[in-house]
């Protein structure tokens, strides 16, 4: 909306004489309102209609007393200071029902405590309560409108629901049925001592923790480049960078290598808590403990590759890279990073990274004490998967934990959905969209007119022809359903899944994380490396 004003530009109130005044309006009526604004001269000539015997102002004053005190509860909720001229009556102001609503409007959207004349402020003063839905504006909602909304969601949800609870369902889809058959009995049917047995166990599968164990070391099973892989496609694929390496696809499948978190970024209170909550209480540790402090330490060292060096693209054979100390391959380092992606690595692969930086980071890791780095990559391991598959670590006082529950709590619907998202979406069409005559498809696309049509109908500020245009407009509203063509192909959409290792032979918890690195590596097929150089710069 443009303000104007007798005595202003295009753009900002002009200050009168006396300092830090304004002509504003309220409904048409000028007054003085201490420096605020009120409504503008547009707004008020389109209000205002002088007083006639037809008219009767005084009795639309009287019959929209209820409106104008709705309107008062706006104006106050957006700091409007002069609040007894809204109900006070004014011959000169227009009093009509569609006047009030056009006023009620304004008072939504405006920010009365901000000055448009401000650099900078004029959004705030003219969008920030409507984008931001502060208090009273909701006031004006359509309740209505967002039933229909709510009832078109409940719809698409009952479909789904009877996907994957259908028989006779391709190969792909009874993999996806049986995730979401145990996401649901993970939720619902077993205690959380369970859900942390589920978790205890599928970490046990590395080794042990000597964080979680009080023992000096993760014993002779542990393979730190085997929970790398694992560690960083989990915390990617829940929206949080890795500790120690990452790894992207370049053009033309180079692989490109750098470090992942500097940082252990959750807090020693909140270390403590995961100890105490997969211990059972039966673990006592302090902020204190020696483990601790030397997983924090370690992580400090550590550095970033050179972003010059990175960006030179030093491109070379694999087998060129030497000195990266004992027991340290960098052809089987890469081949676990990428499994499951498209990209094959041999001898001849050409990788791109910072070399020398990439000889010393990983001699770093590689000698180490492998109980420093066995405490840090189950440390992320365990903060993801029991942030993201339960609601113990849900409190106020944990709040590094939450980014890794970026995508809210666990939703078994809708994680099912994400996981098998091509497979769902083939059925979906070839069951509910492939016949115009589908009666749940017509009913869908009638409740959506008819939404349409409620919500227009309940706005306020729209004129009879306004509305009665846009109606006619949504009742004519044709529906498109559109998918990639390789998604309706049975035999393509196979291939895709290739590499899905769900089955019913497996828990929960390790169903979870296979279908997190298939989600990873589709990921990171879609993904250029050059994008995320400059957020590993501390100066970008």
């Amino acid at each position: 909306m443009m303000l104007q004003s007798r005595d202003m530009d295009a753009t900002c109130y002009m200050k009168q004489k006396k300092p830090h005044v304004h002509v504003t309006y309220i409904i048409g009526k000028p007054f003085n309102d201490g420096g605020k604004v009120g409504l503008s001269d547009s707004l008020a000539n389109a209000q205002r209609s002088p007083p006639t015997a037809q008219r009767k102002p005084q009795d639309e004053f009287q019959k929209h007393q209820k409106e104008l005190q709705e309107l008062q509860t706006l104006a106050r909720n957006g700091g409007y200071s002069n609040l007894s001229s809204i109900t006070k009556y004014d011959p000169q102001v227009c009093y009509t029902y569609d006047c009030i609503e056009a006023a009620k409007e304004f008072m939504v959207a405006t920010n009365f405590t901000v000055n448009p004349c401000q650099s900078g402020d004029w959004l705030k003063f003219t969008c920030v309560r409507r984008t931001m839905n502060i208090e009273g504006v909701d006031e004006l909602d359509d309740m209505h409108q967002q039933g229909q909304v709510g009832y078109l969601g409940s719809v698409a949800l009952g479909q789904t629901l009877a996907i994957l609870e259908s028989k006779n369902l391709t190969p792909i889809l009874k993999k996806a049925a049986t995730y979401y058959a145990q996401c649901e009995k993970w939720k619902h049917g077993i205690t959380e001592r369970d859900q942390v047995d589920g978790i205890l166990k599928y970490l046990d599968t590395f080794g042990e923790w000597p964080l979680l164990t009080g023992r000096n070391s993760p014993g002779s099973n542990f393979d730190w480049k085997k929970m790398m892989a694992n560690t960083m496609k989990i915390a990617v694929t829940y929206g949080v960078a890795p500790y120690l390496f990452d790894i992207f696809i370049e053009g033309d499948d180079v692989p490109l290598l750098f470090t992942g978190e500097l940082g252990l970024h959750l807090s020693e209170n909140e270390i403590v808590e995961v100890i105490k909550i997969l211990s059972k209480g039966r673990r006592n540790i302090t902020t204190n403990d020696k483990q601790i402090k030397e997983m924090t330490a370690f992580m400090s060292k550590l550095t970033h590759p050179s972003e010059d060096k990175i960006q030179a693209h030093p491109i070379k054979n694999i087998t060129r890279h030497h000195n990266f100390g004992r027991n340290f391959k960098l052809e089987d380092f890469y081949k676990g990073m990428l499994a499951g992606t498209r990209v094959k690595i041999t001898p001849d692969t050409k990788v791109s990274s910072d070399i020398e930086w990439l000889i010393n980071h990983v001699k770093a890791v590689n000698e180490a004490d492998p109980r420093v780095i066995a405490n840090i990559l189950f440390l992320q391991t365990a903060a993801a998967l029991l942030t993201r598959l339960t609601t113990l670590t849900h409190a106020e006082d944990l709040p590094d934990l939450e980014k890794y529950r970026s995508h809210g709590t666990l939703d078994c619907v809708r994680d099912t959905y994400e996981k098998f998202d091509y497979a769902m979406s083939h059925e979906y069409i070839r069951r509910y969209y492939d016949h115009k005559g589908t009666p749940i498809m017509v009913k869908l696309v009638d409740n959506l007119k008819y939404g349409f049509v409620k919500a227009i109908e309940h706005v306020p500020f729209l004129t009879s022809q306004s509305k009665v245009f846009a109606i006619d407009k949504s009742k004519d509203i044709h529906t498109f359903i559109a998918a990639e063509s390789w998604v309706l192909n049975e035999e393509k959409l196979k291939e895709y899944y290739t590499n899905m290792d769900v089955s019913r032979d497996k828990d929960f918890v390790s169903n979870h994380v296979a279908a997190l690195r298939f989600q990873w590596a589709k990921f990171l097929e879609l993904k250029d490396a050059n994008m995320y150089i400059k957020s590993y710069n501390p100066m970008h």
